[in-house]
Parts: structure tokens; sequence; C-alpha cells
């Protein structure tokens, strides 16, 4: 499928769902040509349904669970980090948490196959697909992965690894976050 065929079909789920008329699809496809940029997101900046509308719509039309709250501390690192922070902003999709047997996951576009085929196939699970606005799962994105960045701070200060004998791995800019948390992890390993 195409990309100009995935817009159609995204369109024609909206008027399906509701949310546009048919003259507003013809209209919004029409830009969509001629801007190259997402349908939903033409639709949303037009003031034709809210994001929410939009992800609402998506959900039910796919039979998913939709969610209008994430909370980012409960969103285990582990899990979440799993993606690169790059590959979930870019699809919009952050792991909520995983089993052997199954991979809890937020999207903003089920229709996303490619990335879900990709999660399918790096987790080896069956996959539970929730649909949330695509501004939820972008900033919570953001919050999760942020916790990993100040993950070093939380271990162990500087002088807590040195007392164990244990030096920097680099001398030099002792104190970038970074090198602190990967001291932190080599000398709690």
């Amino acid at each position: 499928m195409g990309a100009m065929d995935k817009e159609r079909a995204i369109g024609q789920i909206l008027e399906r769902q509701g949310l546009l008329s048919s003259g507003e699809l013809d209209e919004v496809i029409e830009q969509n040509r001629e801007r190259q940029t997402l349908l939903t997101d033409l639709v949303v900046q037009q003031n034709i349904a809210s994001e929410s509308d939009v992800a609402q719509a998506l959900a039910r039309e796919c039979g998913l669970d939709y969610i209008d709250t994430i909370d980012a501390e409960a969103v285990p690192l582990e899990a979440a980090t799993r993606l690169p922070i790059s590959y979930a902003k870019a699809q919009k999709v952050l792991l909520l948490g995983s089993s052997e047997e199954q991979v809890e996951l937020v999207c903003a576009d089920p229709l996303n196959v490619s990335a879900l085929d990709d999660i399918r196939a790096m987790t080896g699970a069956k996959i539970h697909v929730q649909v949330a606005p695509a501004s939820l799962v972008v900033d919570t994105i953001n919050r999760v992965y942020e916790r990993q960045d100040t993950m070093g701070e939380d271990l162990e200060s500087e002088e807590d690894i040195q007392e164990d004998g244990q030096g920097d791995l680099l001398d030099s800019d002792e104190d970038a976050p970074i090198i602190r948390w990967v001291n932190a992890l080599f000398s709690q390993s």
C-alpha cells in the first residue's frame, strides 16, 4: 500500500467514523497531495476533528482500546528502552511493559503495520496494542526516556564508586551525566 493509498484509507476510516463528510474528505485528500503531510495532521490543523477524536476513531475501527492518559512514571524503563528513542518517536509507539508471552504498547497509528511487525519480530511475543493521541504518546516517550538520562545520578554518587576502588572510565569530563551513569552501572555489575 503506497503512502497516498494509506492516507486515503485513513480518510475513509475517519469518514466512516463520522469525523469527516465526503466533501471534507475529498478536500483534505487534495490538500494532502499538495502539502505532503499526514492526513490526520491536516484534519487536526483545520479543526475538523481533535487529535483525541482521530485516535478514538482509529481505535474503534481497528477494534482496539483507546486511552487518554499514560502514567510515565509507571512505565518500566527496561520495557520502554528496548526501542531506541528515535525509533519510538518516529513511529509514535511506546512499550508499556512486556513478558515472554506479551508486549503491551501504545501507539498513535494502529495502521502502522510495519512498526507493529518490527516490534513483534524484535520481541517474539504477542502484542497488545492500545491507541492514544499522537502528542500524548510523544510527550510520554520524552518523559520516560528522560528518566533513563537521570537514572545514573540516582544509582550511586561518584564518591561511592571511587570508594569501592573503581576509577573513572574516562578521566576527562567526569561530571558528564552519561559518564557517571556508565560508571555506576559498571560498579554495580
